[in-house]
């Protein structure tokens, strides 16, 4: 191939005022894209409840499992002064939690009732 072939080759796929009018055809309708855009919004809200309700079962699992670190320290608390604690703060007094563990992630207090946390 020469030089001319190359440019005829590379003029075709430039977009000139020549064969811009190619395109006029392939372009999205506003319709169409209105359609698109309420497609995604109808399956963007489809799918807010099942990440809520996914929150909300990850924030309980998290709290529980916040809860078992105070009951292990519960223990930890009975093996060393031979005696129940009475609330969260004399765990945390003792050193045997830190303050920010005395809470849920989502803000609940964990309390101490009877030797278990609640």
């Amino acid at each position: 191939m020469d030089y001319r072939t190359h440019k005829h080759i590379l003029s075709k796929h430039l977009f000139t005022p020549a064969n811009i009018t190619d395109f006029v055809g392939e372009a999205f309708t506003m319709m169409e894209m209105i359609l698109v855009m309420s497609v995604i919004v109808v399956l963007f809200l489809l799918t807010i409840p099942n990440i809520q309700s996914t929150m909300t079962v990850v924030n309980d699992k998290g709290c529980n499992a916040q809860k078992k670190v105070v009951d292990a320290a519960i223990l930890q608390y009975k093996l060393k002064y031979d005696e129940i604690p009475s609330s969260v703060q004399q765990l945390i007094e003792a050193g045997f939690i830190r303050e920010r563990q005395a809470k849920c992630h989502d803000g609940k207090g964990i309390s101490v009732v009877n030797g278990q946390a609640q």
